[in-house]
């Protein structure tokens, strides 16, 4: 699930106007900018961002970073007269600013020893595309919501100048207690505040989250009634059911994607297991008796047990639930040995001892449990499975409502007590345009397809 959709927003910049227009948004997002991009720095460290571009050429993965980055330092340049459009009254050439250290793995990324096409890792290939999601995705943020502080000129009804006029209802396709439930109700809390009218989340669990979607799909197309949804009911349901009774792409608008986390491998203290390791060995030994639950067919968490069971060679039961909470209680109360959980839900009971972790799903520790190793430590390299949380509204609803909605989204994603929020609970913010997040659920679908049909799931 890693990309470059983050760029998608900082290109269409340059496309739809020009690397002057640019620089200008630059200038005036200069302080918020900054201050995320010091923030990465501390999170992630300047050794494994400069480690995760080292060496790449401009090519396959590679290439799409390489030319962004040469796009990005000429902005660095750009000789606009931005400072006196400023109100500064300077004039003459005008240098966009951004910390040396990024600057510095930029230009690594332009410079770099060459290597033939193809002969990067595949390993390699994904930290570029961690760096560039992380890197790009702090920038949009504070891009776009330059470009709104800006004034860009948008057509509105009456409608859409009252909206919201009543209270708006967020369809969350899982029950409490799980991602989604918990990042539904902060991104609530906050539209609440900003736009004036209660945000009220409602559940409507069940079939892997396709009963909500089914739902919001054939919901009046007027922006009360909104949809928070993993990947599932999205971009892997159409592989899923035969019979699915709405189109991700033709009966639900993109508004934003929130943000994503890893999952967490976590067993029930009583298995005597310390490792992933003494999990396989003990599943070798005892083929399909030890079991994992998840949300629901074709969830995360489902198909990243699949894919565990078909990397190291042993047999696992899958039981399905309604949702990641219900599994994990039953976790916590013996009737299951392990969940790939994500960790929001689990962060808690692994910080109690009521659950032992055992691997991240990233291909990095996660700031929040530093502690656990990942998949790829544990004797699995390039095992990876990481989690969304989006926002979605009828299709129909009109274009300036989902604008607000996603401007509405983004200063909150921008707000310093949001990020400590969502970074507390191991999730990690996007914030992105609807049509970045829309031609990425349309990129995602057919890759899933295979995804689940090489891992045995049928649909249904």
């Amino acid at each position: 699930m890693l990309n470059l959709r983050q760029l998608r927003y900082f290109v269409a910049i340059v496309d739809a106007g020009s690397v002057s227009r640019a620089a200008t948004v630059l200038h005036i997002a200069q302080p918020a900018l900054s201050q995320q991009l010091a923030h990465l720095e501390s999170e992630i460290g300047t050794k494994l961002l400069r480690r995760s571009v080292r060496g790449m050429a401009p090519t396959g993965a590679g290439s799409a970073v390489y030319r962004h980055a040469q796009t990005l330092l000429k902005l660095c340049d750009e000789t606009a007269n931005v400072a006196r459009g400023a109100g500064s009254g300077a004039s003459g050439r005008v240098r966009i600013g951004m910390p040396s250290s990024i600057a510095m793995i930029l230009v690594a990324t332009m410079r770099g020893p060459q290597r033939q096409p193809g002969s990067e890792s595949s390993s390699q290939r994904r930290q570029l595309m961690i760096f560039a999601r992380s890197l790009f995705g702090a920038m949009q943020l504070t891009l776009f919501a330059a470009v709104l502080a800006a004034g860009a000129p948008a057509v509105a009804t009456a409608q859409t100048a009252r909206y919201p006029d009543k209270p708006v209802r967020v369809v969350v396709t899982n029950p409490p207690g799980g991602i989604v439930d918990i990042v539904a109700r902060m991104v609530a809390q906050k539209l609440a505040e900003s736009l004036g009218q209660p945000f009220i989340v409602e559940t409507r669990a069940g079939a892997s989250g396709t009963i909500a979607a089914a739902m919001v799909a054939k919901a009046p197309a007027d922006g009360s009634v909104l949809l928070m949804a993993p990947p599932t009911p999205i971009v892997m349901a159409p592989s899923l059911y035969k019979a699915l009774t709405y189109d991700p792409l033709k009966n639900l608008a993109a508004v934003s994607e929130i943000a994503y986390a890893p999952l967490v491998l976590v067993v029930n203290p009583a298995l005597p297991v310390k490792s992933v390791g003494e999990l396989v060995a003990l599943a070798k030994t005892n083929p399909g008796e030890l079991s994992y639950g998840s949300g629901g067919l074709g969830s995360g968490p489902h198909v990243t047990g699949a894919m565990l069971s078909s990397r190291a060679g042993i047999e696992l039961t899958h039981v399905p639930y309604k949702g990641e909470a219900p599994a994990v209680a039953d976790l916590l109360g013996g009737q299951l040995q392990m969940v790939f959980a994500n960790l929001p839900a689990a962060g808690p009971h692994m910080k109690s001892g009521r659950l032992r972790a055992l691997a991240v799903t990233s291909l990095q520790r996660t700031p929040s449990a530093p502690e656990v190793p990942t998949m790829a430590e544990a004797g699995l390299p390039d095992f990876e499975a990481v989690t969304w949380v989006g926002m979605f509204a009828p299709e129909g609803t009109p274009r300036e409502i989902v604008a607000r909605l996603n401007a509405a989204v983004v200063r909150m994603l921008a707000d310093t007590e949001s990020i400590n929020q969502f970074t507390g609970h191991g999730l990690t913010i996007v914030g992105n345009s609807p049509e970045q997040f829309s031609a990425y659920i349309r990129a995602e679908i057919p890759l899933w397809a295979k995804v689940l049909k090489s891992v045995g799931v049928e649909p249904q």
